[in-house]
């Protein structure tokens, strides 16, 4: 049986899916959309999807996953259009990071016996530090030796966890079950603090009444440090994200304030013990954090064959019987 899969939003991470799962075309027929149309079929001349749909509502009639690869902002009202046009059964999963606020939305408008996964992935450590111009191209092997960090409520349907576990398994990735409210908190301190902190410093240095003379000197540490501010979640509605997430973001941009004012405090003192020390520690901290990055060596989340991970998902669709609405 063939699995009809709609990736909805043909970006990096909505691309990189429909590239993983090229070798599976045989179980697994993509649907593609996107708002920009010309991306699509650029897409399907690079065999990314199998078909181009142009219509919202219809390009999920027929599927039974459907994949949401949108900007953050775009999620609710996305899934208010889609929502009466999904077969029993369908399965949606979401890439954003709003967990929390995205379980909500589903519950809101999904009719019964529809489906909803949060899925947020951890890209392959071989794509974490590469040139600007490329940094959000769509590669087959984004997701390798990554992860897919998988939430969802108590009363999930557990075939529907199953899939969501399988379907990580295909994109050669791992499946990291969490519940939302930790993985909200975990994604405040790793993705969104550093994207807030890369727009306090541009905002910060390009204020300064200098900032002509050093806009021309800065180098390596200004463009790493502040590259994180191009990394929104949002299209429009920047801070979207954070706002939703305002309890653990608030907590930890005050805890980074305290961490500065310590700093602060070092260098007004001209104290050069403490300062060493802390430079020192976090050198220390960053050095292990990125040696256990690169290696990706996850001996706690054993992975399954990709064939079978299909069949699995083949599986689901084929033997699980449907509920009415």
């Amino acid at each position: 049986m063939t699995v009809n899969l709609t990736i909805i939003g043909l970006r990096q991470i909505g691309a990189s899916i429909g590239l993983a799962l090229e070798v599976h075309k045989d179980k697994i027929s993509r649907t593609g959309i996107d708002a920009d149309p010309t991306l699509a079929q650029n897409l399907l001349k690079k065999k990314s999807i199998d078909h181009v749909a142009y219509n919202l509502p219809s390009s999920v009639q027929d599927a039974d996953v459907v994949i949401l690869a949108l900007p953050a902002d775009r999620v609710e009202n996305t899934l208010k259009i889609i929502a009466e046009n999904l077969k029993p059964g369908a399965v949606v999963i979401d890439t954003s990071p709003n967990r929390q606020k995205a379980i909500e939305w589903a519950k809101a408008v999904l009719p019964q016996d529809r489906h909803f996964i949060s899925m947020t992935p951890v890209i392959n450590p071989a794509y974490l530090d590469v040139p600007r111009e490329i940094a959000k191209e769509p590669h087959a092997d984004l997701f390798k030796d990554g992860a897919m960090v998988i939430t969802s409520t108590v009363d999930t349907h557990p075939d529907a966890l199953k899939l969501a576990g399988d379907f990580a398994r295909l994109l050669d990735t791992h499946a990291y079950f969490s519940e939302p409210v930790e993985a909200d908190s975990i994604d405040a301190s790793i993705n969104l603090l550093p994207k807030l902190v890369a727009v306090a410093l541009v905002n910060t240095t390009s204020s300064q009444p200098g900032w002509r003379d050093s806009e021309r000197l800065a180098g390596m540490a200004y463009l790493k440090t502040t590259f994180a501010a191009e990394l929104m979640d949002e299209e429009t509605e920047l801070g979207k994200t954070a706002l939703v997430n305002s309890e653990h973001t608030a907590r930890l941009l005050n805890e980074m304030i305290a961490n500065l004012e310590e700093i602060s405090e070092a260098i007004q003192n001209h104290d050069a013990t403490v300062l060493q020390s802390l430079l020192e520690e976090a050198k220390s901290r960053r050095e292990k954090w990125l040696s256990t990055r690169l290696k990706a060596d996850w001996d706690n989340y054993p992975k399954a064959t990709t064939l079978t991970a299909a069949e699995n998902i083949a599986g689901l669709f084929g033997g699980r019987p449907r509920k009415k609405k």
